[in-house]
């Protein structure tokens, strides 16, 4: 099998799938996980991810069905994940949930804390579904990397993916919290090489994944990156396919 890549997010807009389809056939990627892209500007992103939005800024969507069938001319190579918005509650995840290949969480985006009921249902539904959950931290509180934890202790048979290495480029202290907690896998894009080769040597190569953050980021930069590490074949191949294929499980089948 191929590279995955565990992260990218495509628009809804003309020509996005064949940019995606050419992306990866340049770098050898085989499949990627896609969520949603293009919900907020990324001037406003940033600012999310610094102050963290308020809950009157939560009421954000994005048309997961449309991406769906976004997705379905590619043949497989694209696995979308459902981007909820927890506001909004768990039941249009629950209906449509089946015909998607993961779960998406984003605090920068609708800001719910972790503890919140709507997030535990949401993670519930992505239990039945066999469905790892992708999300990513904020330094505040309810969002923060100890809550991520708690989250991941609640539900101990959901996979849960640490997106970016945690908050900032070298979050060891996410690492070594999330160490205990067999469920969580460190995902690797944003984060400096040297955070990757420390989250391998905390955790085990068989819970580090390659994800490039693909349109924000140039796969080029975080796949170079994992090579720049020179790990032993096998140990490459974990990091960018076989930890992926193992989260995605069934997905990677249908």
């Amino acid at each position: 099998m191929g590279l995955i890549d565990l992260h990218a997010h495509m628009r809804l807009a003309d020509g996005e799938l064949d940019r995606i389809l050419t992306r990866m056939d340049a770098l050898g990627v085989e499949r990627a996980a896609v969520v949603g892209g293009g919900l907020l500007p990324p001037r406003e992103i940033a600012r999310r991810m610094a102050e963290a939005p308020t809950p009157a800024e939560g009421d954000v969507d994005f048309d997961n069905l449309a991406l769906l069938a976004a997705c379905s001319p590619a043949g497989g190579r694209l696995l979308p994940f459902y981007f909820a918005n927890p506001w909004r509650g768990a039941t249009a995840y629950r209906e449509a949930g089946a015909a998607f290949s993961g779960l998406k969480l984003g605090p920068a985006v609708h800001g719910m804390p972790f503890h919140d009921p709507r997030i535990h249902e949401l993670a519930a539904a992505a239990e039945g579904f066999g469905h790892c959950v992708y999300l990513h931290c904020l330094a505040r509180p309810g969002l923060d990397i100890e809550d991520l934890c708690a989250l991941a202790r609640a539900f101990p048979r959901v996979a849960f993916i640490l997106g970016h290495g945690g908050i900032g480029h070298m979050d060891l202290r996410a690492v070594e919290l999330i160490e205990p907690l067999a469920n969580v896998s460190f995902e690797t894009s944003g984060a400096f090489s040297m955070a990757v080769r420390y989250a391998i040597n905390t955790l085990g190569v068989g819970r580090v994944v390659y994800g490039s953050e693909y349109p924000l980021q140039d796969p080029r930069v975080e796949l170079l990156k994992i090579e720049c590490l020179d790990l032993d074949e096998s140990a490459f191949h974990a990091v960018t396919a076989g930890n992926a294929e193992r989260l995605l499980g069934r997905a990677l089948h249908a």
